[in-house]
Formats: structure tokens, sequence, C-alpha cells
């Protein structure tokens, strides 16, 4: 299914791009090879660790975004869990995500920055996260398969100046039940149908240099 999910976002974001392409040649006659140059670069820190990111511009109103981002060492914005009103510490091993979103300005005909600069986005993400549970003094590991991961964020891009703009997001990505490697089923069952760890919530701000 987060296959089928992903597949429609590219298809979608590639039906964009040849769109965009037939408009140029409609309107100018000129080359279309510098749709395929990178439109702006952007780094940004979250909830997840550091980021960077490609910025393609597809359209006024449309850019694709292609982007990777990392966890920072043991750090992390969820230091526990709570199963059966127990509360477990964790600690992280590993986050790395290598996505693709499709960012729309709904509103990019407004004359007003902040309104005009606000985003609607989706996409996927290949997300390696694992972590271990802290359970009568031994780590339990929890991790999440190698999947494609569903997106759906919402945010604000605006310019600052000609070149240099500023931006926030949030968002969630949809990662599906845990594996828990322990031989205490009671435990792995209950973080499984625990609904809030299906989920991986998104908070970022960042920077963004447009050419």
């Amino acid at each position: 299914m987060n296959k089928f999910l992903f597949c429609i976002v590219v298809c979608s974001a590639l039906n964009m791009t040849n769109s965009f392409a037939d408009e140029q040649v409609i309107q100018g006659g000129e080359s279309t090879a510098a749709q395929y140059i990178p439109s702006a670069l952007s780094a940004d820190v979250g909830l997840n660790g550091l980021g960077i990111a490609i910025n393609w511009d597809l359209g006024s109103h449309t850019n694709l975004i292609l982007g990777y981002e990392h966890g920072i060492g043991d750090l992390n914005w969820q230091n526990h869990v709570n199963i059966s009103k127990n509360k477990y510490q964790v600690h992280q091993h590993h986050y790395a995500n290598t996505y693709i979103n499709a960012i729309y300005y709904p509103w990019g005909r407004s004359e007003k920055t902040i309104i005009q600069s606000t985003y609607i986005t989706g996409g996927a993400g290949y997300i390696r996260k694992s972590y271990s549970l802290n359970i009568d003094n031994r780590n339990v590991p929890v991790s999440y398969r190698y999947s494609i991961s569903p997106y759906v964020g919402l945010g604000i891009r605006p310019l600052l100046t000609p070149h240099w703009g500023a931006f926030g997001e949030i968002g969630a990505y949809y990662l599906g039940q845990p594996h828990v490697d322990t031989d205490q089923s009671y435990i792995a069952n209950q973080l499984k149908n625990e609904h809030q760890y299906q989920w991986l919530p998104v908070a970022k701000i960042g920077i963004i240099y447009k050419f």
C-alpha cells in the first residue's frame, strides 16, 4: 500500500513536470533544459535531526523537493513511551530519511507575503528508524521495517531577500506498526496497538538559498 502511494506521488510530480515543459515551449520556444536545474537549496533542523534538500520549480505555484535528514546521535524528541500506563525510557539508535515531496501554494496570487508563501505538501520518505526501550533494566530493540512512508504537511516559505528565505513546516509520516524484538509478547502487542507510535511527527525550521 505504501509503495502504491509513493508511485502515485512520483507519477503526479512527473506529470506536472511534463505540463510545465509543454508550457515553456508554447510560450517562448526556448530550450527546456533549464527546468532540470535546481532552483534552490535548503537546510533545516527539527524534531528528527538535521536535513538538506534540493528544490525544483515546476510552475509558479508548485515545487518538487528531494531531501535527506539524519538523526543527531542519541538526541530524540521522544525520550519515553507509555505502554499500559507504564513509562519506558527510549534510546534512539538510528534515524535516516530520504524523501521526495511536492509543494503547492494554494494562495500564491495573494498580495500578502505570509498568505502567498503558505503551502501544503505531500509525498513519501524511505525511513530507517530504530531505538531501544529500557524494560526491566535491559534494552529491548524496536525498529520500523524499511519501507516507503506517506507524508502530509503544512508550512510557510517566505523569501526575505531576492535570494535568501526561511521556512517552517509541520507534518507527519505514517510508519505502520513497529517491530519489537522481545520475548515479552504482552509488551510487544501493546506497543503495536498504540496508534500514536505508528506515526512520526515532523516539525522543522530552516533557511533557503534561491538561485
